[in-house]
């Protein structure tokens, strides 16, 4: 089955728009009574895609800040970019004009090219969503 490569990179995306959108309601809200997880998957790699990696960093800075423990925050991306020879700050990813480093502590729980997609996914949904 052949999958339109930049309509799954956007779908991602949006998802992750979505997911903070609502991660920001339901922290003004007081959260939830449960367990709250978060899975943030950047579906995309190489330099010129820079920014997916960088937003996925982003959110993870975001919500660990915010009180969701890293056992219950899922991170999924190729992870090279940070070390990239194009990259003007070796080891730092900045997302945005004069900002701050967002990839220190990001816990990558599957990072390169994925060999079994069913495999991965199963091990990454295994958590009590």
């Amino acid at each position: 089955m052949n999958i339109n490569i930049n309509c799954y990179y956007n779908w991602c995306i949006t998802i992750i728009h979505c997911f903070l959108t609502e991660l920001d309601v339901a922290l003004e809200m007081g959260g939830a009574n449960g367990k709250q997880w978060v899975m943030l998957v950047a579906g995309s790699n190489t330099w010129e895609n820079y920014r997916h990696q960088a937003n996925v960093c982003h959110a993870y800075q975001i919500v660990h800040q915010n009180g969701i423990p890293d056992e219950q925050i899922v991170v999924m991306m190729y992870d090279d970019i940070a070390n990239n020879k194009k990259n003007p700050y070796p080891g730092k990813i900045i997302n945005k004009p004069n900002g701050p480093n967002v990839y220190p502590n990001v816990p990558k729980d599957y990072t390169g090219k994925c060999r079994s997609r069913a495999h991965n996914c199963h091990k990454g949904l295994r958590a009590p969503f």
